[in-house]
């Protein structure tokens, strides 16, 4: 999923909440 990590920091104004989320689903999408 570090693809879709990348795509949704690129879209995003708050990298450190984008990560927060991302963290969040990483181990629903794994």
């Amino acid at each position: 999923m570090k693809l879709w990590l990348l795509i949704f920091q690129a879209n995003s104004i708050d990298q450190k909440l984008s990560f927060f989320i991302f963290s969040l689903f990483e181990p629903v999408t794994l």
